[in-house]
């Protein structure tokens, strides 16, 4: 069917637009992630439940709300630890130690990731942001 394909391209372009517009205006990015959480709300099945949660989180990171974002990602690990963008998630994880200059739990999940998902392209920008802490 269609449906799949419709909310994956109504799924980027609610991204492109709120990373547009929170360069914008604060006050019209807000709506966005309004409007973006309702089209969460309404399409909860396994596969994009999960997707949804991964796109919050990232554009909490986006927006620099750490402490969402990262809320965001582990309600994805825990809830769906066998998702594909799970891997992803446990990398942002690490992302947002780092932006908070929290650089030993970011290297503790660079190495996590590493460890557990050694076949993900995860594991592969883990063991590159790794290298450019040394």
């Amino acid at each position: 069917s269609l449906r799949p394909v419709v909310v994956v391209v109504v799924v980027v372009v609610v991204v492109v637009v709120v990373v547009w517009t929170s360069r914008a205006t604060p006050a019209v990015a807000h709506s966005d992630v309004a409007l973006f959480k309702f089209f969460v709300d309404n399409f909860k099945d396994e596969e994009k439940l999960p997707l949804s949660i991964f796109w919050l989180g990232e554009i909490a990171l986006i927006q620099n709300k750490l402490e969402s974002s990262q809320e965001y990602f582990l309600e994805l690990v825990n809830l769906y630890p066998s998702h594909y963008r799970t891997p992803l998630a446990h990398k942002k994880i690490g992302d947002i130690f780092l932006k908070k200059n929290e650089l030993e739990k970011a290297k503790d999940k660079y190495n996590f990731v590493i460890r557990e998902y050694p076949n993900d392209t995860a594991s592969s920008l883990a063991l590159q942001l790794l290298k450019n802490m040394e």
